[in-house]
């Protein structure tokens, strides 16, 4: 009985949130808030999604009757033992946190972890977009475009906080010296107390740079401790574990929505830019590769960015199909 009275009390604060709740379902909600403090915290995570989403400009049209529906399937398919949530959206710069149908995933993952009494897996998946997820001890993740994260529903209630990366995220770990951040991606393993970092994997190589705070990166026995600044990179076939200083501010565009640019080679910022826009830019001259520029790019359109490569360096930006080459 109490689940039930728990997912109606979730359909009316999605209600109450999206303004179609009648002024009964409005009392009733703000009665609930004021009935407890896990109430009142719940509503207030339910709250911080919905206005993160709006602090994302969103250029596609959303339909609000069609998020509705796909929460009530949400709902119904609530037995299953693992959870799959998938996310997709073609404009990196919109996260998934900006559509309502992602949100009302992301409501769902808190509601089902509050109704869990056994072991139970949530893995969130990505396609083309970047989705944020607030896991069950408030750090973040920010997953970039096709990856993923696993964890458990009972993920604060062991020795250390256990998830599993497929891909490339963004992690603010909440501080708790008494239960270690454990990330597990490939062979290597993660371990942190409260800090924030980068992890991406492709093709057998991961890749670990620190923002904030330290990070324990371990591998087959060997361990490095990485300071802010400092990145590791490992390979599937090299059994060697080193760091090295980096200035590259790069890493966490998908995160910061922005492009932060300090001395860095053109070939590095056209890297991302692919990445980033799902563009085809080419560099049509060997020796303009390693030309630094210094600026920052917030939210800007890719043809903006361009105009201003091309005007920094006095170099042309021609376009052929869907290719754009810089000479």
């Amino acid at each position: 009985m109490k689940i039930l009275v728990d997912n109606i009390m979730d359909t009316l604060i999605v209600k109450y949130l999206l303004q179609e709740a009648t002024s009964d379902e409005i009392t009733d909600v703000n009665n609930w808030i004021n009935k407890s403090e896990a109430n009142k915290k719940k509503f207030e995570h339910f709250k911080f999604l919905w206005l993160e989403s709006k602090k994302i400009e969103v250029n596609n049209t959303f339909d609000e009757n069609l998020a509705w529906d796909n929460f009530k399937n949400v709902v119904e398919n609530k037995k299953n033992t693992t959870k799959i949530i998938y996310a997709s959206k073609n404009n990196w710069l919109i996260a998934a946190a900006a559509v309502l149908v992602v949100i009302v995933a992301g409501w769902y993952i808190n509601i089902f972890f509050a109704n869990a009494n056994s072991n139970k897996n949530l893995l969130v998946k990505t396609n083309k977009n970047i989705f944020i997820d607030t896991l069950p001890d408030n750090s973040i993740v920010t997953l970039n475009k096709n990856s993923s994260i696993e964890y458990n529903s009972k993920f604060t209630e062991g020795n250390s906080r256990n998830i599993k990366l497929k891909g490339e995220a963004f992690f603010l770990v909440t501080a708790n010296k008494e239960k270690p951040f454990v990330v597990t991606v490939n062979d290597v393993q993660i371990r942190v107390v409260g800090t924030s970092f980068n992890v991406k994997t492709i093709n057998g190589q991961t890749e670990v740079i620190v923002k904030t705070g330290i990070v324990q990166v371990a591998r087959n026995g060997k361990t490095v401790t990485l300071l802010p600044h400092e990145k590791t990179l490992t390979t599937k076939d090299l059994n060697i574990l080193d760091k090295e200083n980096t200035k590259d501010k790069l890493f966490n565009y998908y995160e910061s929505n922005e492009f932060e640019c300090e001395e860095t080679p053109l070939w590095r910022l056209v890297e991302v830019l692919n990445d980033a826009y799902g563009a085809n830019i080419v560099i049509g001259k060997k020796e303009i590769r390693n030309l630094t520029i210094t600026t920052t790019f917030a939210n800007e359109p890719l043809d903006n960015i361009l105009k201003i490569i091309g005007t920094t360096f006095q170099l042309k930006i021609t376009r052929k199909d869907t290719q754009f080459i810089i000479q």
